[in-house]
């Protein structure tokens, strides 16, 4: 079956490959200075949940450059992004799945190559085209035959937000099919202009793969905006969205998830119920929030515990409800576990922007996010879950990460996106393949 996939992406690319070169008008190379420079911001995705994407659009378009959005929409927009005259919004179509597996991820394969190459190939002449990757297909192969047949004057940015190929390997079993998607990952992720990582490490594997260290730009996530408010506005709107929940003793923790696998919703369960068991633990209630396929039987986990001081409840919140929430908690939880050990949880960083201290799945690049007993503390295993939840809530440590978190929250996206692409994106910018040295080593 999925030999035939991999048959079906080889054909399509053959077939884009011949389609494009007979029928798409190339563009003469080299910048117009008195014209508006125009960017394409990518997510073969949800636009709704792809923040970073999100905030790349909205700081370009503070530059002064026109910036086309593209992905899909299946849940509320940003306000800033709508409201954002400089930014079109242009949604890509979905594909309902019909008939055997095989045939419809062939169509499927063909659909978003074909769709995703027409909606930048309807954005006129572009500059900068900045994508998403992963995922790898067809976001790589497509924008790639964008910008080689039908626009070479455009420059392709690709934005690391993890590996594509780690990400398969949760839910594939055939090594070789892993493997391919790791080659498929590696020919197309080679040849852009410049390549953004969430975190540094990442940028050192992207070294590994032959990238040049100055193409690289490390660009950590970071808040848009703090969400921090002060206690008396925190009592009040805890008050407000939680009153049958509020007690003197009780601890408002939260999680979010889309109940995928690479976060470990069973060491969540597993923590609990050996907190659960403690003497004299403070009261927990902690809200999941969130949406996807494993909720239901997530419930039926929840309940088969029959917890006594901790109450789980989950719920589905727009954005701006989202930040609400986590701005009258008193923990995060993060169990993102890293598919490949380099990318970073944006939940952490949502957390940190309302000055909420956070209790992390650890893993290798985490530390670049998370510093222990500074702004959060870090766990390994069921138990060591349980044992970090009784530490977070001890006054000393509290009050100390606690005030790491509300620093955290003072350093937001602008600041960072200015210092390191700021320049990349200033008016008459010189070509990305020149990006400075200085702005893409690997360290901070």
């Amino acid at each position: 079956m999925l030999a035939w996939l991999l048959v079906g992406v080889i054909a399509t690319y053959i077939v884009l490959s011949l389609f494009l070169l007979f029928v798409s008008a190339s563009e003469k190379k080299g910048y117009e200075l008195d014209r508006q420079k125009h960017a394409a911001v990518v997510v073969v995705g949800d636009l709704g949940h792809s923040p970073r994407m999100n905030f790349h659009a909205l700081s370009i378009a503070k530059e002064g450059w026109k910036v086309t959005l593209i992905g899909t929409i299946e849940s509320n927009l940003m306000p800033e992004i709508v409201e954002n005259e400089g930014i079109e919004v242009v949604e890509l179509p979905k594909i309902k799945r019909s008939g055997p597996f095989v045939l419809y991820a062939l169509k499927r394969i063909v659909f978003q190559h074909y769709h995703l190459w027409k909606a930048l190939r309807d954005c006129g002449k572009l500059d900068v085209v900045l994508v998403q990757n992963p995922p790898s297909i067809p976001t790589l192969g497509s924008s790639r035959f964008f910008v080689l047949f039908t626009c070479p004057s455009a420059r392709l940015v690709i934005d690391w937000h993890n590996f594509g190929h780690s990400i398969l390997a949760l839910t594939v079993k055939q090594k070789w099919a892993v493997k391919a998607y790791q080659f498929y990952e590696f020919i197309f992720g080679r040849v852009a202009s410049a390549h953004l990582t969430v975190s540094v490490r990442m940028g050192l594997v992207l070294r590994g793969m032959g990238i040049k260290a100055r193409r690289i730009i490390p660009l950590h996530d970071r808040p848009f905006k703090s969400y921090v408010i002060n206690s008396k506005e925190q009592k009040e709107l805890k008050s407000k969205l939680f009153s049958d929940l509020v007690t003197p003793n009780s601890k408002l923790v939260v999680t979010s998830t889309s109940y995928t696998p690479d976060e470990d919703l069973g060491m969540l369960l597993d923590g609990l119920a050996i907190y659960d068991k403690v003497p004299k633990a403070a009261e927990l209630n902690v809200v999941v929030t969130g949406k996807g396929p494993g909720k239901d039987a997530f419930l039926q986990q929840v309940d088969a515990l029959e917890l006594s001081k901790i109450r789980v409840f989950t719920r589905w919140l727009t954005y701006e409800q989202y930040h609400q929430l986590l701005s009258v908690c008193d923990l995060g939880i993060s169990l993102h576990k890293s598919s490949s050990g380099y990318d970073l949880p944006m939940k952490v960083v949502d957390m940190f922007g309302a000055g909420l201290p956070v209790a992390a799945l650890k893993f290798p690049a985490l530390d670049e996010l998370v510093r222990e007993g500074e702004n959060g503390l870090m766990f390994s295993s069921a138990e060591s879950l349980s044992a970090t939840l009784q530490t977070a809530f001890t006054k000393k440590v509290y009050d100390k990460i606690k005030t790491g978190a509300v620093k955290e929250a003072a350093n937001t996206w602008s600041t960072t996106w200015d210092e390191k692409l700021g320049p990349v994106f200033m008016t008459n910018p010189p070509p990305l393949t020149y990006v400075p040295s200085s702005s893409s080593s690997d360290s901070e």
